[in-house]
């Protein structure tokens, strides 16, 4: 080797420093870049999109309003402990935790795109996801058990800002067949260590009961409708809508109250027929009349004429709420509301339909 160099001479010597200091500055180079490659997604002027972390999201369902709870208070005497039992198990899959379906979206808060998009069928009142997503800001919506709602779906997702659940178009509607929940998060993935979210989901529909101590009351039939409830709501700020007139047909759950449930009731018992709507809210501000929303009553007497009556709610019914209105009915087929309360009541008798609403009779 020395022979080499020493033929070489001082100029080739001179030459070969200089191509092995100028490998050893690519070398270095290469390394730097690679370093700098791998922490790219620190730096704050460079492009994240090709940046991105695991980010956990555990889904709770969490109820407003607990069934047992609310019945013991609004149909506490034991003259009312059939109607609350009955009530109770009609309605005990709108008030539950249990989720059928989940649907889950992440929007980019840059142009407001769907970044991700999970349905799923869970079966529980809680899931967990592991979803890969880039280091951004997100606007979060989730959704639970529309799939067999029947009325309500949720439509426009291609944007977080104009998301909602519509309400079906329809004259009238039936009540809804599943208790609806939903949530709303904003959420920044970060460029460190994985990220867990929590996330609850809240129930949003509601419920109205209403009971009517038929006493010895003989009619032909009963048709019960509300109005007033939204017909939809936006889902990234949690408005609810009402762009339009929504009219539901209350569910009669129990046919034959008049008949067989309550042949072997005990003297003092009401009598009641019964009826639910499950249907969204309704408004926060009253009408002029103090007014919520309503409840209209059409009772055909044995004479084949309708009496009508409309029950006023002076409260409002509010997401998640089972509010139960309890009534009598005198023998011109009018309805009495409760003693003790908020619902006025206007009385139509010989009522003839002005096409307004579809009545079954």
């Amino acid at each position: 080797m020395e022979c080499i160099i020493e033929e070489m001479g001082s100029s080739a010597l001179h030459l070969l420093e200089i191509c092995l200091m100028k490998l050893f500055r690519i070398t270095l180079l290469i390394s730097l870049c690679s370093v700098v490659a791998l922490q790219s997604c620190s730096l704050i002027d460079d492009d994240l999109s090709v940046c991105g972390k695991d980010l956990v999201v555990q889904y709770q369902l969490q109820l407003k309003t607990s069934l047992n709870m609310q019945l013991a208070t609004e149909l506490y005497a034991e003259s009312d402990s059939t109607a609350r039992k009955a009530v109770e198990r009609h309605l005990s899959n709108i008030f539950t935790d249990h989720a059928h379906d989940i649907d889950v979206m992440f929007f980019s808060q840059v142009n407001d795109n769907v970044a991700y998009h999970l349905r799923d069928t869970i079966n529980d009142n809680r899931s967990t996801y592991t979803i890969f997503l880039p280091v951004d800001y997100y606007h979060h919506l989730s959704l639970a058990n529309l799939d067999d709602n029947g009325v309500v779906t949720a439509t426009d997702t291609v944007s977080s800002a104009y998301s909602q659940l519509q309400v079906t178009h329809a004259d009238t509607l039936p009540t809804q067949k599943t208790g609806i929940f939903a949530a709303r998060l904003e959420i920044e993935v970060q460029d460190t260590a994985n990220q867990t979210i929590n996330v609850i989901l809240s129930q949003v529909n509601s419920a109205v009961v209403l009971l009517i101590d038929t006493i010895s009351q003989s009619v032909e039939d009963i048709d019960v409708l509300v109005d007033g409830t939204a017909s939809g709501m936006m889902l990234r700020d949690s408005s609810f809508i009402f762009d339009r007139a929504v009219t539901v047909r209350a569910e009669n759950f129990n046919a034959h109250a008049n008949i067989s449930t309550f042949r072997n009731r005990l003297p003092e018992q009401p009598k009641y027929s019964m009826f639910s709507a499950v249907c969204m809210p309704s408004s926060d501000n009253s009408d002029a009349e103090g007014a919520y929303f309503k409840v209209g009553v059409y009772v055909k007497l044995a004479d084949s004429t309708i009496t009508k009556t409309e029950l006023s709610v002076r409260s409002p019914l509010k997401a998640g709420q089972l509010m139960v209105l309890k009534t009598k009915m005198n023998d011109d087929g009018s309805i009495v509301p409760s003693v003790d309360s908020n619902v006025g009541a206007t009385v139509t008798l010989d009522w003839k339909d002005g096409g307004h609403h579809d009545i079954e009779m």
